[in-house]
């Protein structure tokens, strides 16, 4: 996951944080029963190297909610 994640500066846009769908997975799984944390947009499949296509997301901000990341905080 960490690799995955460490490695989009190929593949990424400055200023936005892309997330494998294996976090989004994690952080949806484990966050169900609290208020959503975190707004995520779908990106889509991106080449990989070494891995092939990978679905991946947007981290776009924290919610409301999520009071160390959220909108007025940052």
């Amino acid at each position: 996951m960490i690799n995955t994640t460490a490695s989009p500066e190929s593949t990424g846009d400055a200023g936005k944080i892309r997330s494998s769908s294996i976090l989004y997975g994690r952080l949806m799984h484990f966050l169900a029963h609290q208020t959503q944390q975190y707004k995520f947009r779908p990106r889509g499949l991106v080449p990989m190297k070494g891995k092939g296509e990978l679905f991946t997301y947007w981290l776009d901000e924290g919610t409301d909610d999520n009071k160390e990341v959220n909108p007025v905080a940052i």
